[in-house]
């Protein structure tokens, strides 16, 4: 093995390299992807995923929150560039919650 500057690091030629390792890396297989989009028509995920996204109370509620969110929405600006003086942000948000508002928009 080569030498190394801290335990753990590659170094061209070390033999824990195995390139080629099928299955390990690398883009998904489109029989994967197929998967997921199969996963994704049905109509139970569809019901499950916005029964999460209404009940607060979830505990798949944030994660799905966020992605039917940014699937729906886009993503939020991951990048930020600000010159100058920084200004102090303060942030009020509204306490009713969700499930409160959708309730009302659907009356």
């Amino acid at each position: 093995m080569g030498d190394h500057s801290k335990k753990g690091d590659f170094v061209k030629g070390d033999p824990r390299i195995k390139p080629g390792r099928k299955g390990r890396s690398g883009r998904p297989s489109n029989e994967f992807r197929d998967w997921c989009a199969k996963v994704i028509r049905d109509k139970r995920t569809r019901e499950q995923a916005e029964h999460a996204v209404r009940n607060p109370e979830s505990r798949h509620y944030a994660s799905m929150f966020k992605a039917l969110a940014e699937f729906g929405y886009g993503r939020a600006v991951q990048r930020l560039e600000i010159e100058g003086e920084v200004p102090r942000l303060e942030i009020f948000c509204d306490p009713t919650p969700v499930a409160d508002k959708i309730k009302a928009e659907d009356e």
